[in-house]
């Protein structure tokens, strides 16, 4: 791997649906002189068989799958179904890469990606549905006037829009790529990161090809810095195989997997636990942090990127 430092270009990634009328016969004239005996056949009851049930479907996504109010990643998670849940579609979207679906009692019915379940061949004939409208974003607070200078914002994990970080360095070798935050660019040569951390690496193993082509892995670590820019320690580190290449695991096809700093109570999270436990290492809001991404292509080559934060606590 080449020891170089190049400069990278792009944009900022880093956040649950006849009666047949019938009538009996006219009735005729009075009979003149013996009355007859008439018959009529007695009624047959008819009976509608029952349509038959959903084709079920199952979830085929290890750390979950998203339920969503609407189909597509812009609707809120309204749950998350587990690996391997049975769910039944009831109706699809225009293309037919979402599906409505419902569950056993007491799941929310909603939409999910028809890329993570497993269906059968039968599967077919589902009724088109309207989709929702899209929710609308928070209206954003204009700040007041104030003589303190702001810090930078936190990035927003909810928009799709993304931007490289600045100072964004690294050895990319024979590849190409860059890291990504998402939200709004910030005019901070040192991201400050407030109360949430996320970002991913897009990287090929040549311009021009889709993002993990010819990628094996990427390694993620995140190390802590002395005052004159050397690695004293390592902080937090995992390997992602597949794209997209999330500092805290993937998920769709955004990185929707978020630190959120309060959850861990400011200790950095344990790779693979990032919901559910932290290691003993405490965030220093005094020190700088560097963010590392090694990619390592199919045939042994490897390029590197990375860029430099800080992280803010009360």
């Amino acid at each position: 791997m080449k020891t170089a430092m190049g400069a990278l270009h792009g944009a900022l990634l880093a956040g649950m649906l006849a009666l047949a009328g019938c009538g009996g016969p006219a009735a005729g004239p009075a009979a003149a002189s013996t009355p007859t005996a008439s018959t009529r056949d007695p009624a047959v009851a008819t009976h509608t068989a029952p349509a038959p049930p959903p084709t079920p479907c199952t979830v085929a996504a290890d750390r979950g799958l998203n339920l969503r109010s609407g189909p597509g990643t812009a609707y809120n998670v309204i749950a998350v179904l587990p690996d391997g849940l049975a769910v039944y579609p009831q109706a699809t979207n225009g293309d037919g890469s979402w599906l409505e679906v419902t569950g056993e009692s007491g799941q929310p019915r909603g939409w999910v990606s028809r890329d993570y379940l497993r269906c059968p061949p039968a599967l077919a004939g589902l009724p088109l549905a309207t989709p929702p409208p899209t929710p609308m974003p928070p209206p954003t607070a204009t700040p007041g006037p104030t003589s303190t200078p702001e810090p930078p914002p936190s990035p927003t994990p909810f928009t799709v829009s993304y931007t490289e970080p600045p100072n964004q360095d690294g050895d990319p070798g024979n590849l190409s790529g860059r890291i990504l935050i998402p939200g709004e660019a910030v005019a901070s040569p040192l991201p400050i990161f407030r109360d949430r951390l996320v970002f991913q690496l897009e990287v090929s193993d040549r311009a021009g090809e889709p993002n993990g082509h010819g990628i094996q892995k990427v390694e993620i670590t995140i190390s802590q810095l002395d005052e004159f820019g050397s690695i004293v320690a390592d902080v937090y580190r995992r390997t992602e195989g597949n794209p997209p290449y999330c500092a805290f695991g993937n998920q769709e096809p955004f990185c929707e997997k978020i630190w959120v700093f309060q959850a861990t109570d400011y200790f950095w999270p344990l790779p693979g636990q990032e919901f559910s436990g932290h290691s003993d290492i405490a965030v220093d809001p005094n020190a700088v942090y560097r963010a590392g991404m090694l990619a390592i292509t199919d045939t042994g080559d490897s390029g590197f990127w990375f860029f430099d934060f800080k992280i803010e606590r009360p």
